[in-house]
């Protein structure tokens, strides 16, 4: 009986990981792509720091589902080819919230939402959507935010072009102790890139 729970619990996730990649695919192509990039360099992060299968697992279905509060952005604001008003800026900082909400009310694995909520926190306090300091965001949420900015960084966008992998690089050391954690960052460059 307890394996047939674990089968029906394991289809369940599929499904909401699946349904997620629909819903970011309907709202913004970009968007998805970004997801599934994120999502395989958190799995490959995972990999090279020889984490366990379920971990490795955990890393890569964040990765997919961390933006879905962007499907609540009105179009104007997440597909617009110009940069950001600090009005429009705010807006689009809702987005982790957001997506916390809609994951819990699609009764999504409990496990993802954290990396949803604080995948935009800072090392420094200065990240949103509560300002958590170094330790106060999991570990694996900071593994996470690395792979998310390199993506931002070296993804082509309507709106900014691809930095090189050796810029991105770069910008990862000059945010190391204040967006991300300095180890994680040595660690993503030395094993990842």
């Amino acid at each position: 009986m307890y394996a047939k729970k674990l089968i029906k619990k394991e289809v369940n996730n599929v499904w909401i990981i699946e349904k997620v990649i629909k819903l970011l695919e309907k709202k913004d192509e970009i968007t998805k792509n970004h997801s599934l990039q994120v999502a395989w360099y958190a799995k490959r992060f995972g990999e090279k720091l020889n984490d366990s299968m379920d971990n490795i697992e955990e890393l890569y279905q964040a990765g997919i589902v961390h933006d879905i509060g962007k499907i609540n952005i009105e179009d104007k604001i997440l597909l617009k080819n110009d940069k950001l008003t600090q009005r429009e800026y705010e807006v689009m900082k809702n987005h982790s919230i957001r997506g916390y909400e809609i994951f819990k009310k699609m009764k999504g694995p409990k496990q993802l939402l954290p990396y949803i909520l604080y995948h935009h926190e800072r090392v420094d306090g200065e990240g949103y959507a509560f300002g958590l300091l170094k330790e106060e965001i999991p570990y694996k949420v900071k593994m996470l935010s690395i792979c998310d900015a390199y993506e931002a960084m070296t993804g082509e966008r309507p709106y900014k072009k691809a930095l090189s992998k050796k810029d991105a690089i770069e910008r990862l050391q000059e945010g190391q102790n204040t967006q991300f954690d300095k180890e994680l960052v040595d660690l993503f460059i030395k094993k990842c890139l």
